[in-house]
């Protein structure tokens, strides 16, 4: 169940692939270090289905999260799935390793996801029975599944993250005072380091170039 604390706040739309574009690098960049956040898919058979993060997400080549995450269907049925206590497998979050697949997942292990979307954000695979969520049953229209849509929910909304929360990940802020300059200065292109721009929004430095892509 999602904490009181957090139903009684109105949520911010992070992320809607309608508004946004189907992009994982667009969707990566709105959900990190936004604080506890549910996450809705709906594949292309009808199917919708969902986690609830109680944590930022961050890229990390290691499972994170707490026990208080949780998956869920929505349609044709409605389950909530709650830990198991099996294991802490919770949350996952990567685009560089080359030992498993990247892109985002929720339980299991790695390769044997409960559901894992990939880094184009087009296709998943979903495992059940999944031994990080009791009773967990295949929330996908099939094991594996094309993307249709895409949602993610903030739940405190104007969340910022803190120093000690970007450190616990393992990054540092950037002393660039705004995307544009981040990006002349390390000379890539939008999209790239998606996770120092995170950090530039969660330190209040506004992406100015967002709306206009």
């Amino acid at each position: 169940q999602i904490p009181a604390s957090l139903l009684d706040r109105a949520w911010k739309q992070l992320y809607s692939s309608h508004r946004h574009g189907q992009s994982f690098s667009r969707f990566m960049a709105k959900i990190l270090f936004k604080g506890p956040t549910v996450l809705v898919f709906k594949d292309k058979h009808g199917a919708v289905f969902g986690a609830f993060a109680p944590v930022s997400w961050h890229k990390d080549n290691k499972f994170f999260g707490d026990s208080t995450a949780f998956v869920f269907t929505l349609f044709p049925k409605l389950k909530v799935c709650r830990a198991s206590g099996v294991n802490q497998n919770y949350m996952f979050l990567s685009t560089s390793l080359t030992s498993c697949a990247n892109g985002l997942g929720m339980g299991g292990q790695k390769d044997y996801w409960g559901f894992h979307v990939d880094t184009m954000l087009e296709e998943g695979v979903c495992r059940a029975p999944c031994s990080t969520f009791a009773e967990m049953p295949l929330l996908s229209s099939d094991v594996t599944f094309a993307i249709e849509e895409v949602e993610a929910w903030g739940c405190i909304p104007d969340y910022k993250a803190d120093e000690k929360e970007l450190e616990a990940a393992g990054v540092k802020k950037k002393k660039a005072k705004s995307w544009e300059e981040y990006e002349r200065q390390s000379n890539s292109v939008l999209d790239k380091n998606l996770e120092a721009k995170a950090i530039l929004e969660a330190a209040g430095h506004t992406c100015h170039s967002e709306d206009v892509r």
